[in-house]
């Protein structure tokens, strides 16, 4: 994540939020980097609710330059 950002600032083409995931393959796990903060989802959500999983997914893709907020 800190790569990608770092390589965006390099192209002068800052974007406002690197998010990421950790992942066994069967838990999941969903991080966001802003500037120098990073936020951590605390839940892990597992491959029994890929509902879940991809309204995550579809909540970062969709959010532009917005900053979906990270489930609680």
């Amino acid at each position: 994540m800190l790569a990608a950002q770092k390589i965006k600032e390099g192209e002068e083409n800052k974007i406002p939020s690197v998010y990421g995931v950790v992942t066994t393959g069967t838990a999941w796990r969903f991080l966001r980097l802003t500037d120098k903060r990073v936020d951590i989802d605390t839940q892990e959500y597992y491959i029994s609710n890929v509902p879940k999983i991809m309204g995550i997914f579809h909540s970062i893709i969709s959010s532009g330059e917005g900053r979906p907020r990270l489930p609680s």
